[in-house]
């Protein structure tokens, strides 16, 4: 919302954002995502669920994704070259992003010796 207001948006005069959260619960996906089609002129989809919710709701209004590891193999896209339809976004897959990731605590954290990793088993975007 900082970054909104930095390049002269202003809610309720030149923007208005309707902030929806499925809460983890998947079933409100399709509820909160027919909602989002049908009131707005774009979308913002955060994550593969979201993204794919949006996408079979709609072929009009355009989607936008981010931390989507591989949208094609999502079917959000066609291709990364040429996504088609209306879902575009971008991807966070990266064939060194572990060894990027590991490199930025060693120089941020030099005495770190212990690294916690949090993931979802379920998600296809956990396996690296």
């Amino acid at each position: 919302m900082d970054e909104l207001a930095k390049q002269g948006y202003v809610e309720g005069e030149n923007i208005e954002i309707d902030l929806q959260n499925a809460q983890g619960e998947q079933r409100n996906l399709k509820t909160i995502s027919q909602q989002l089609a049908e009131s707005s002129d774009v979308v913002l989809a955060i994550a593969r669920p979201s993204a794919q919710s949006l996408a079979n709701t709609t072929q009009t209004t355009p989607v936008i994704f981010s931390a989507v590891i591989d949208p094609v193999s999502a079917k959000l896209v066609e291709s990364r070259e040429h996504p088609g339809g209306n879902v575009t976004g971008t991807s966070d897959q990266s064939s060194d992003a572990i060894s990027t990731q590991i490199n930025l605590i060693k120089k941020v954290l030099l005495k770190a010796k212990t690294i916690g990793i949090l993931y979802t088993q379920s998600e296809p975007n956990s396996v690296v």
